[in-house]
């Protein structure tokens, strides 16, 4: 079984303000509908009255704070100063957090994945 939640740490140097943003993130692994649906939501919602209108870059950094706010269950207090992202002036660091949560989700399931494989190697060597 997949675990619940996973754990990531950020350690990001903001190039432009030298400003240091760095601390210990939780983010669950599996959603349910609901959190798929209300991911979408919130995306459309960031975007405003016309989300299919919108330029790439700003769907793709809607999609990713949306991902986030779903996902993310603990963060630092500058995270959620920043409205779990929405409020961030750097998109480079949008885009750490992002790709540090789902590359920490997507190690969960591989992890589960490899153990799937290994017990139904076993299964078949036994037969």
């Amino acid at each position: 079984m997949v675990n619940p939640t996973i754990s990531f740490d950020i350690d990001f140097l903001d190039k432009y303000s030298d400003q240091k943003y760095a601390g210990a993130f939780e983010a669950k692994t599996k959603l349910t509908q609901r959190e798929q649906l209300k991911k979408g939501e919130i995306s459309r919602t960031l975007l405003g009255m016309n989300p299919r209108d919108a330029e790439y870059q700003d769907r793709a950094i809607a999609d990713a704070l949306a991902y986030l706010a779903i996902h993310i269950t603990k963060a630092p207090k500058w995270w959620k100063d920043m409205d779990n992202g929405v409020e961030c002036e750097n998109t480079e660091l949008i885009v750490d957090v992002y790709n540090k949560c789902s590359a920490a989700i997507e190690k969960e399931f591989e992890a589960l994945t490899k153990k799937a494989e290994e017990a139904r190697k076993e299964l078949k060597d036994g037969q």
